[in-house]
């Protein structure tokens, strides 16, 4: 048909075309009579079944045309949409339907799932009420969990759980509920066992396939997380969170090109939806175009104030433009509604230290670092802190545990841990941001970094380059005690000697420069000497017992 359109003039081309689009459309309606609504809610349903969700649509808004009370359309518009992970559409849909007297015993657990798709948990708990009959009090118990969940009560989330398996024990959505809570708590094995057990009873549950990709997507299977996805698409053929996240793995391995085609294919099924331009926000946060990934972001939250997962993503851009006024407001509303979040309080105590606040950052850094002590991202965080508040030898000390636990770490990527607590789209954007984002690649903790990762692949000239730049920028003890050890390394005991000097003429109580003088003067055989510095620091601090 394309080759016969194109040889004709472009006004019959015109009419050509007009007319194949007026026998798609007859093809939709399937002959249904104008005035025969039943007919119509026949074909969308017809449509539906056969995965075919964009014709549905049309159908039922050309009902809706024709009579906006039809509460049948409006009902059965609204699980469409909620199939097609449109849950802002679906949640007004189905409103309308309750408002013009739909009594469908399922429509309040619809809404509820509408309001958990967009991560407002509040609403499904305030919206929602506890009371349900008893065929719908197990989904209705899952449905509340996971509000709490995600809010943050696990305790609550999980009583809750127990009793909706209590009255139905194979309830996908209650297995599901549970192995969030094990994925939470970095039991993956059992989280993947729930899953299994989840997808056993029901192949097809889309939550289901959906958080099942997540998990191996977590454990480094991307192949496995995206086959999980195509098989929701599969099953859903224009359902557009499964088309996003095919995005996501894309931009896990960086490839641009294929995440922008899934985002274009996505917003062609779903329009410029708040999932699909946030997607879009974060393609361009990492390709580095900044400004339009803050273009998108206020697109965002001009809509929507409170997406978290934009408010966050904000946060980031801000911090990487250079606006740190702007990074520190939508981090702190963040961090008001997630307390404690990890991605969040590195990025915020990431600007303290840029803005040379490190008391600040280190009250935010501390508590983290007793529940993640191994974090090496936490460890040159507070490393640096210490650097800027002038106490150089805490600072080596983080940076030498940092560096220990991951000598690589110069670029110094977060952590890959899945955080996704609850089951709206928050935590899974603060996973997938932890996963795209790297803090200020120009902090001095990355030249620290590496010039120890230098000084182990024994590389002493790349080591000696890299500290002399930090020297340049910033002349400090910790600096010339790295630089004396490069220079020991390269077998310079004199140069090494003169640079530990250096330190302690910038911090006479740098105890790391002390201590490798004391063990030149060792090695020289001058043990006089090393006594003789000792003696003379402890003079100056009589209550350091790290000089005893």
């Amino acid at each position: 048909m394309s080759r016969s359109v194109s040889r004709l003039p472009r006004p019959l081309a015109a009419i050509a075309i007009a007319i194949a689009v007026a026998m798609l459309l007859a093809a939709i309606l399937g002959g249904c009579k104008e005035s025969d609504p039943a007919a119509m809610l026949k074909q969308a349903n017809e449509l539906r079944a056969k995965g075919d969700a964009r014709a549905a649509v049309i159908v039922l808004k050309n009902a809706l045309q024709k009579n906006s009370a039809d509460r049948a359309a409006r009902l059965l518009l609204g699980e469409v949409y909620l199939e097609q992970g449109d849950a802002a559409s679906a949640e007004k849909e189905l409103r309308r339907a309750r408002d013009l007297g739909a009594a469908l015993p399922e429509l309040p657990l619809l809404i509820g799932q509408s309001l958990l798709m967009q991560g407002q948990y509040e609403r499904v708990l305030s919206d929602i009420g506890p009371a349900a009959p008893p065929a719908q009090r197990p989904a209705l118990l899952a449905l509340r969990a996971h509000a709490l969940l995600g809010s943050g009560d696990s305790d609550q989330a999980s009583a809750l759980f127990a009793q909706a398996l209590a009255l139905h024990p194979d309830l996908p959505d209650a297995l599901l509920g549970m192995a969030r809570m094990a994925a939470a708590g970095n039991k993956q094995a059992e989280a993947a066992r729930l899953m299994q057990r989840a997808l056993a009873i029901d192949p097809d549950n889309i939550d289901c396939l959906r958080f099942n990709a997540d998990l191996l997507r977590a454990a480094g299977k991307p192949d496995q997380a995206l086959a999980a996805h195509e098989r929701i698409l599969a099953l859903r053929p224009y359902n557009v969170q499964a088309r996003l996240d095919v995005a996501n793995l894309h931009l896990d391995a960086g490839r641009f090109d294929p995440a922008r085609d899934a985002i274009g294919a996505a917003r062609k099924l779903g329009g410029a939806s708040l999932a699909v331009t946030y997607a879009q926000a974060m393609l361009d946060f990492r390709e580095q175009k900044l400004a339009a990934s803050r273009e998108s972001l206020q697109q965002v939250l001009r809509a929507a104030p409170d997406h978290y997962s934009a408010i966050l993503l904000a946060g980031a851009v801000e911090s990487a433009l250079g606006a740190t006024g702007q990074a520190e407001q939508h981090l702190q509303k963040f961090l008001a509604a997630y307390p404690g979040q990890v991605y969040a309080t590195k990025l915020m105590s990431s600007l303290q230290v840029r803005a040379n606040a490190p008391k600040a950052a280190l009250d935010l850094l501390t508590p983290l670092l007793a529940e993640h002590p191994d974090d090496v991202e936490l460890l040159t965080l507070a490393g640096e802190a210490k650097l800027h508040a002038r106490e150089y030898g805490a600072a080596t000390a983080f940076f030498e545990q940092a560096s220990a636990l991951q000598p690589q770490a110069a670029a110094l990527r977060t952590s890959l841990a899945l955080s996704r607590l609850g089951s709206g789209d928050t935590s899974r954007a603060i996973a997938e941001l932890e996963r795209a984002a790297t803090l200020d690649a120009g902090a001095p903790r990355v030249g620290i970094l590496l010039v120890m990762a230098h000084l182990r692949a024994k590389n002493t000239d790349k080591a000696l380059a890299a500290v002399q730049e930090m020297e340049r920028r910033d002349d400090n003890p910790l600096v010339q005690n790295l630089k004396g050890g490069i220079q020991l390394a390269r077998g310079d005991a004199s140069q090494a000697r003169a640079s530990f000097n250096r330190a302690l003429a910038l911090e006479p109580l740098y105890l790391p420069a002390l201590a490798n003088l004391a063990q030149l003067d060792l090695a020289q055989r001058r043990p006089a000497d090393a006594r003789k510095r000792y003696e003379a620091a402890l003079a100056k601090a009589p209550r350091n017992r790290a000089l005893l």
